[in-house]
Formats: structure tokens, sequence, C-alpha cells
């Protein structure tokens, strides 16, 4: 591989692990927010 795919190869698995970083915290975050939703609608 040329150099330049190495460094395309890097760039590109840093900015999926960047992606899946950001995915998997707004879903938690989400998630958590739907819970709070839930558990303040469940009160009377």
């Amino acid at each position: 591989m040329s150099p330049d795919e190495n460094r395309l190869m890097l760039w590109l698995s840093i900015i999926s692990f960047i992606a899946l970083s950001v995915g998997t915290a707004f879903a938690w975050f989400e998630l958590d927010e739907i819970k709070t939703t839930q558990i303040e609608s469940a009160q009377p």
C-alpha cells in the first residue's frame, strides 16, 4: 500500500471511531431522556 492509502485508511478508521462514539453517546442520552419522560409521566 502506498503512504497515501495508509493515510486514507487511518483517517477512515478515526472518522468511523468518532462517529461510533458520538452515535453511542447520543443513543444513551436519548435513552436517558425517554426513561426520564416515562418516569415523570407515570407520576400521578
